[in-house]
């Protein structure tokens, strides 16, 4: 068995994005007969950054 539980999403990186898949973990745990709270948690977080060029910026 695991010991840790990955997750990625993908519509934010706020808490409220992994909430609907820690409670599905916590429900295939406990139906298996496994403490929830014996798998360690971690999420990947990614940030995008988006560059807007200006095609008439002209520098001073």
């Amino acid at each position: 068995m695991g010991d840790t539980w990955s997750a990625f999403a993908t519509t934010s990186s706020l808490p409220e994005a992994f909430r609907s898949m820690t409670v599905q973990l916590d429900l295939v745990c406990e139906g298996i007969g496994r403490d929830p709270a014996s798998i360690g948690r971690s999420a990947e977080l990614s940030q995008l950054t988006v560059l807007h060029v200006d095609k008439d910026f002209e520098p001073n």
